[in-house]
């Protein structure tokens, strides 16, 4: 995707990828983007920035965490093998959470309005910003008819990510 500039200053997919490393050693790594616009995360927050447009708060540029143009749910903050192998489960949700705990003290020093992290996968979004309430679960007629959940997230502390969930759908064509 860089080598063909589909993602560029020109596009609005800057590169700013992080390497981690642990006494000098790169153990992982994080596709980093700074996203001047929402478009191709699939991802709609065009409402988020909106909003914040009329209460005089800068939504653009924030930093993405996300494979660009690719909805697909996966690992993003991307370990070598080696560390779950060498780590405790515990331990590697603790290095989970000060990537992305460095990555939003990254953009309140460059003044930057948020990071996302999209499409990553259930364990990475517990260790990141902690387990869905299912305190807020909608239990109207509606939702019951359809099974639409509205989970919600009581952050536990200040740095705490606020986890979003979306529905995707999947057709199959049997033909």
């Amino acid at each position: 995707l860089e080598e063909s500039n589909c993602v560029s200053n020109e596009t609005g997919w800057v590169p700013t990828h992080v390497s981690i490393s642990i006494h000098g050693e790169t153990i992982g790594y994080v596709p980093l983007y700074l996203k001047s616009h929402g478009m191709g995360e699939f991802i709609f927050d065009n409402h988020w920035a909106e909003m914040a447009g009329a209460n005089g708060i800068q939504y653009y540029p924030k930093m993405l965490v996300a494979v660009p143009f690719t909805p697909v749910t996966g690992r993003r903050i991307l370990w070598k093998q080696r560390m779950y192998e060498s780590y405790t489960e515990q331990e590697v949700a603790d290095m989970h959470r000060a990537v992305a705990m460095f990555l939003r003290k990254t953009a309140e020093r460059s003044n930057i309005s948020s990071v996302h992290i999209n499409f990553m996968t259930e364990e990475e979004a517990t260790n990141v910003g902690g387990n869905l309430d299912d305190d807020g679960l909608d239990n109207d007629v509606r939702g019951r008819e359809h099974g639409n959940r509205k989970p919600t997230l009581r952050p536990q502390a200040k740095d705490d990510y606020i986890r979003r969930t979306s529905v995707q759908y999947h057709w199959r064509n049997f033909n």
